[in-house]
């Protein structure tokens, strides 16, 4: 099974925020299903930019580091 590694709360957004772009330099032909791996390791401005873009999906994000 493929898997992609993303940082949280990224990883979170794509399984409960309705993320659905990745921005990968590179393609894929892969379709079908996929685990979502929530690599460990966020700055403050990274929680800050994932928090802002949930909200234009409508949604909030958990804390950090819960």
């Amino acid at each position: 099974m493929k898997t992609l590694a993303i940082k949280q709360p990224w990883a979170w957004l794509i399984i409960h925020g309705g993320k659905d772009i990745e921005n990968r330099t590179w393609l894929s032909k892969y379709r079908g299903r996929f685990l979502v791996h929530a690599s460990q390791g966020m700055t403050k401005d990274e929680y800050a930019d994932a928090a802002e873009f949930a909200k234009h999906l409508g949604v909030t994000v958990p804390p950090a580091g819960e």
